[in-house]
Order: C-alpha cells, then structure tokens, then sequence
C-alpha cells in the first residue's frame, strides 16, 4: 500500500512511444494510398472491358461497328463517367474495329499504362 497516489502508465503507451505510433499512421495513410490507386486501375480496365464488350455485341448484332460512342451509350446500355473518363473513339470504317483510348481525366495518356485497346 501506497501513502500518495501511484500515477500508472497504461502498457500501451509504454511499449508504443510516440515516434512509432506517427511510423504506423504514414504506413497506414500510405496502404490507403495505394488501395485507391488500384481501385481508380481497375474503374479503367473495367471501363475498357465494357465499351469492347459492347463494340463485340454491336459488331455480332448489326454487322458493323457504330460511327461513336454515343450510339453504344444509347442502344447497347454502355456507361461512361463522363465527368472522370475522356474517352477517345476513332473508327476508320464500319468492318474494322475502332481505336479506343480512355484516360482518366487529371492523368496523361503515357500514366494510363495502356496506349489503346
């Protein structure tokens, strides 16, 4: 028994000093970061995956690669962020299957990772 009051100090706070707790929020604060940048990668392939996907459907159903984007929006339920994705379509005739680049807006096309589909 004490004659004053024991101040204690939690074991937490005693194995964990304050330098290693501001060490294990920049490594959290980093897996975070690379968390979102692999969602905002997949968002694109899926982007990429889904406009072939529809150019293949039209293709199989009309016999001919539709003339921009638009068409496949309207007709064949293709979604494009339009505020995040720009989306650059080239066709060169109806039989031959058109040039599509998407890039994720803020980002340069040589960030993307892929030249084209």
């Amino acid at each position: 028994m004490h004659l004053y009051p024991v101040k204690r100090v939690s074991a937490l706070r005693r194995l964990l000093p304050p330098a290693a707790v501001a060490a294990l929020a920049a490594l959290l604060f980093y897996g975070l970061g690379c968390v979102s940048r692999t969602s905002e990668q997949e968002q694109k392939a899926t982007l990429e995956r889904a406009i072939q996907k529809s150019l293949t459907s039209c293709y199989a159903v009309e016999g001919a690669y539709p003339a921009s984007l638009a068409y496949l929006e309207e007709h064949y339920g293709l979604m494009i962020d339009h505020e995040k994705y720009e989306v650059d379509y080239q066709t060169i005739g109806t039989n031959i299957r058109p040039s599509v680049l998407v890039v994720r807006l803020g980002e340069s096309p040589d960030e993307g990772g892929q030249d084209g589909i």
